[in-house]
């Protein structure tokens, strides 16, 4: 069968359309639970050493640090790492960390501790912004 033959009535367009309403099984998370996560004053840098963005460059030397951040975190702003933690930032929590700023790292923060004082916080992005059914949960 030729691409044109198994493309046919499938637009670019359409086939993303459906690939990000499909709902999923998650085999391999790790989150910590909720009320552990509730009881710590997370940051920006929770997200992004989730993130392994901390594999590839150096965390600020305080987490209320945002310039050292921003240095940080500039030079490898191209990377995967960082990529994927700016596009769900973004997503989950409506601001554009991409280019880092201090700024937008402040208040990134402070949504991220509003957020996750919720303890139901994980399960609603789960089910609602990421489409997960089901988690194979390794909390450590």
């Amino acid at each position: 069968m030729s691409d044109v033959e198994l493309n046919a009535g499938f637009s670019d367009a359409r086939l993303w359309e459906e690939i990000a309403h499909m709902h999923v099984v998650d085999t391999h998370e790790h989150t910590y639970p909720p009320e552990l996560i509730a009881s710590k004053n997370l940051s920006i840098v929770d997200i992004l050493e989730g993130g392994y963005v901390f594999w590839v460059v150096q965390p600020p030397s305080r987490r209320d640090d945002f310039k050292g951040l921003v240095e940080s975190v500039k030079r490898i702003s191209g990377s995967a790492f960082y990529k994927m933690c700016s596009i769900g930032v973004k997503e989950i929590y409506g601001v554009n960390i991409d280019p880092p700023t201090e700024d937008a790292f402040r208040e990134a923060s402070r949504l991220v501790r509003k957020a996750y004082r919720d303890k139901g916080w994980i399960r609603r992005v789960f089910k609602e912004k990421c489409l997960i059914d089901k988690v194979l949960w390794d909390p450590y």
